[in-house]
Parts: structure tokens; sequence; C-alpha cells
């Protein structure tokens, strides 16, 4: 809204349904604006194992950076996965975008400032122990969107998402087709800690 300092908003529209309580509820007020100030950088972390004493980030953890209405089914593949003995931490991406830049940003003071110690807001979503853990990224977008989280990190990245159009179906059958649903995003995790 602001002329001078603002920026264009791109708002994605889905006619499916998401339950707000997917979203944390906080009470204290520091965490509140912790929380507040990772959504507007472009994400934050919803489920986070890093606590259970099985929680091996070299063995048996996946980070899965999930956007908008796949959120849902990266937290249930996560769940179910659990069941497995396979930690898959799930990090809700609300901008690629700010995600994107941040990284940019940050990359370029340091090529400018060579010794310098720059962070970014992704570096921050992924604590240092989990830097090398595979990554899985869906959206009901185009792969590519988030396919460049891997790179930040250096590591091995499973992009999901739609890159081509024109089916017609269900919800569920069309998830399928396009390898973004909650079976998708299972497969994708196995594939990424075998490898």
């Amino acid at each position: 809204m602001d002329r001078k300092n603002g920026q264009i908003v791109y708002l994605r529209l889905s006619t499916r349904a998401i339950a707000q309580e997917l979203f944390p509820s906080l009470q204290e007020e520091s965490q509140v604006k912790v929380l507040r100030e990772n959504v507007l950088k472009g994400g934050y972390r919803l489920l986070d194992y890093q606590d259970d004493p099985a929680y091996k980030p070299r063995e048996n953890v996946v980070n899965i950076f999930a956007c908008g209405v796949m959120v849902p089914d990266a937290i249930e593949a996560s769940r179910l996965l659990r069941k497995e003995g396979l930690f898959a931490n799930v990090v809700v991406v609300t901008s690629p975008d700010l995600l994107y830049r941040g990284w940019q940003q940050a990359s370029k003071l340091k090529m400018k400032n060579p010794g310098s110690r720059f962070s970014f807001h992704l570096e921050r979503l992924v604590p240092p122990a989990e830097r090398q853990v595979p990554v899985v990224t869906v959206m009901d977008g185009h792969s590519h969107a988030l396919s460049f989280i891997g790179s930040v990190f250096g590591t091995r990245t499973i992009p999901l998402g739609v890159n081509e159009f024109g089916q017609t179906g269900s919800r569920d059958e069309l998830y399928d087709h396009y390898d973004i649903g909650k079976k998708a995003i299972i497969e994708a995790v196995r594939l990424a800690v075998e490898s």
C-alpha cells in the first residue's frame, strides 16, 4: 500500500478449504512476534521433530517445504512417515519469492564482502545440523518455484509441483496425476532418504 517503499503482492487463490487450526496458536507475545516475522519473511517451521531422541539428521530426517494448499498433505505425509521411523519436518512457505530474494541478497553481499557473514531467513529456518538433510518441496504451482531450496544448502532436493496443465478430474485424481499429493510426498521422502 506504500507507493514509495511498497512491493507488489501476488495472491494465489484456491477453492480448497484449509483448516485454520493448522496455524500455530501461541500464547506468549514473544512467540507470536517471532511467528509473525517468519510469516512475513517467507516461511516458518510448523512440524519440528528436533527434540525427539531418535532424530538423526544424517540418517532419518527430511525437510518438507510446502506451500499453500499443499500444507495439509505435507502434514499428513509427515505423520505417516513418522510411523516408519522417518522424521519429516514441515516448513510452511508463505512466499517462495521472499525466500529466494533473501538468499540472493545475502549471496550478493557475501560476494562483495568476502569473509563477512550475512544470514538470510532460509538459513534461520534450517539449523546448521540440518543443512545437509534432503529436501522435498511441494506446491500446487510449478515445481521450479521452490526447487532452489536444496541448492541453498547443497543437498539433494526433490521438487514436486504442477509442470503441465490441461487435465480434468477430482482434486485427489489430479494430485495423483501430477504427483503432488500425500502419496507422492511420502514416496519423495523415502527416495530422498535412500539416496
